[in-house]
C-alpha cells in the first residue's frame, strides 16, 4: 500500500511506520464495528426469543379457551 484512498482522494504514503499505523487503525475501526454488529444481533435474537415465547403462550391460551368454549357450548 503506497497510497491511501479516502473520500475520493489519494494520499501518498512513503513511510512504512505510517502505513502500519493506518492499517492498525483501520483494523481497530472494523473490529469495533464487528463488536457492535454482534451486540445488535444478540439483542435482536433476545427480542425474537421473547416474542416467540409470548406467541407460544398466546397460542396455548387460545387453544385452552377454545377447548373450554366447546365444553360448555351446547351446539358443539
Amino acid at each position: 500500500m503506497t497510497e491511501f484512498h479516502w473520500l475520493g482522494h489519494k494520499f501518498p504514503i512513503s513511510n512504512a511506520k505510517t502505513r502500519v499505523s493506518i492499517l492498525k487503525a483501520i483494523g481497530a475501526v472494523l473490529g469495533q464495528r464487528t463488536v457492535e454488529r454482534n451486540q445488535c444481533l444478540l439483542v435482536l435474537q433476545r427480542v425474537k426469543d421473547k416474542l416467540d415465547y409470548t406467541c407460544q403462550r398466546v397460542s396455548i391460551l387460545i387453544t385452552v379457551m377454545y377447548g373450554l368454549s366447546t365444553l360448555y357450548h351446547p351446539f358443539f
